[in-house]
């Protein structure tokens, strides 16, 4: 208790705390040691948000009657303010391992920057005895970088100090200095302070090189998703919100209906509560005025969940024919993609607005008298859903 209160003492009230706990046990008998640490922080003032399943893979291979083979220890997530104000970044660490495939039909549903682990967290143990191989590191606790640098990562910027009262082989340490954090640490035992300067920060830095090599390759297709479920996002939308226009049209209506044409302004990266701009826009060759009570129930559409969590803010109007021609008066050349079908999925053919309001070239694409989708983003995953 007094070790936390001392933490507790010297943390900003952003700050936070990271306790690894292994169980216990006593003739055979299962001690509750976890939970009596993590309520010896409570005491101490310190607030517990989360308990996370740290599954080793493998460990020390003994075993006896009672229990089964080990391989999990417990990690509580602790902050020292109880209000939300504590550093807490998840984009970091979220991953497009094990996404389903329906992120293609249902992108509302996804988050842009991929899935954020759950609280059990998948990370092998450095081997130990007889089975180490590569490493140098002499410890009985010798804890991945990996889920060291997680826990850094997530609730520290660059230039923060991170602190472990009990440094041990000192790869907390090692991964706060990799990582361009500034670090403390404190240990009685001399082997392991010298083990730390001769060979831990060298191991830790070589290792924390090839994690960020990785992450590097990865940003690229994280990027890619990204921009991806925002596109897929606005070309559902536009004929999410258009579908009040389908009760509402007669068949003579239908035949006047050329297309709905959605202009996305998609940003670089996805920021949540910061929607981007989508324009969308029905084009019929009657007067726009005849669609006033569809274009209402659009727009009312537009302010009702679950369009309201698509992280877009519309436009919505109907123009004419003519008036779309004469505002593009010949000066528009950028491509907007045909997507004949009511889940946009891929594009079919692309050509500049001017090319496509040629008499009779949209007509050549629509599919089963649907009213077909222009887009100004193309996407096409259709293949996605085949794998």
């Amino acid at each position: 208790v007094t070790v936390f209160e001392n933490c507790y003492q010297v943390t900003k009230e952003t700050g936070s705390l990271w306790i690894i706990v292994d169980d216990y046990r006593e003739g055979g008998i299962l001690q509750m040691l976890p939970w009596e640490v993590a309520d010896c922080a409570k005491r101490a003032g310190w607030h517990l948000r989360d308990l996370i399943v740290w599954d080793k893979h493998h460990n020390l291979p003994y075993r006896s009657k009672g229990h089964m083979r080990h391989v999990t220890e417990f990690v509580f997530f602790m902050t020292k303010t109880k209000s939300n104000k504590f550093k807490y970044e998840t984009d970091c660490v979220k991953t497009l391992e094990g996404l389903s495939k329906w992120w293609v039909d249902f992108p509302e549903r996804f988050n842009p920057k991929g899935k954020l682990p759950t609280n059990v967290w998948y990370i092998p143990v450095r081997t130990q005895g007889d089975w180490r191989r590569g490493s140098n590191i002499d410890h009985h606790c010798p804890l991945p970088t990996e889920l060291v640098s997680r826990m850094i990562e997530i609730t520290t910027d660059p230039g923060d100090l991170v602190m472990d009262p009990f440094a041990g082989s000192g790869v907390v340490l090692a991964v706060a200095e990799a990582m361009g954090r500034d670090y403390l640490g404190f240990e009685v035992n001399d082997e392991y302070i010298a083990m730390y300067r001769d060979t831990v920060r060298s191991e830790i830095a070589q290792e924390w090189a090839e994690i960020e090599a990785f992450r590097k390759w990865q940003e690229e297709s994280k990027f890619d998703f990204e921009q991806a479920v925002m596109r897929l996002r606005a070309l559902k939308y536009a004929r999410q919100v258009m579908r009040p226009f389908l009760g509402a049209l007669d068949e003579a209506a239908h035949e006047s209906v050329r297309a709905v044409i959605c202009t996305a302004q998609v940003p670089k990266s996805f920021v949540p509560r910061q929607p981007f701009d989508v324009d969308v826009c029905m084009v019929v060759d009657g007067p726009p005025a005849d669609y006033g009570e569809a274009l209402k129930q659009a727009k009312l559409r537009a302010t009702q969940q679950p369009l309201t969590l698509y992280g877009i803010k519309s436009t919505i109007h109907v123009a004419s024919t003519s008036e779309l021609m004469l505002s593009l008066n010949g000066l528009s050349d950028q491509s907007y993609y045909f997507y004949p079908n009511y889940k946009p999925r891929a594009y079919v053919a692309e050509k500049s607005l001017n090319e496509w309001f040629e008499d009779g070239l949209i007509a050549q694409h629509v599919v089963d008298e649907k009213i077909p989708l222009l887009a100004n983003v193309g996407v096409d995953f259709a293949w996605a859903l085949k794998t």
